[in-house]
């Protein structure tokens, strides 16, 4: 009988571990989902004028300079060079407008 207690004492344990575990992880799971919702929300505010490639959706893309994208692409800066395409799927185009507006969703290849 004592055998048979701990045997089941064992299994209730051990399920309840297992119970805690995923709580852990869906609290973790739903701490990221609003993290990234609060850094695109963030994002948004911040660069209203930001774009995405129009091949991959990659975004947020922020223009700092000219809208001739090819005028300083693959030009040399520094040690490294200037590059205009699309950091995920190497689209280019020479003109800024050719990107499509950002619709404020951060993707996962995005980072």
């Amino acid at each position: 009988m004592q055998r048979q207690f701990e045997h089941q004492q064992r299994q209730l344990e051990r399920r309840q571990r297992q119970a805690e575990s995923r709580q852990r992880q869906a609290e973790s799971r739903q701490a990221t989902r609003r993290e990234e919702a609060a850094s695109a929300e963030f994002l948004r505010r911040q660069y209203p004028n930001a774009k995405m490639c129009p091949r991959c959706r990659c975004g947020p893309v922020i223009n700092e300079n000219c809208f001739d994208l090819q005028s300083h692409h693959n030009e040399a800066s520094g040690r490294s060079r200037i590059n205009n395409a699309c950091q995920q799927c190497a689209f280019f185009t020479r003109d800024w407008n050719e990107w499509l507006q950002w619709d404020g969703v951060l993707r996962q290849g995005n980072r």
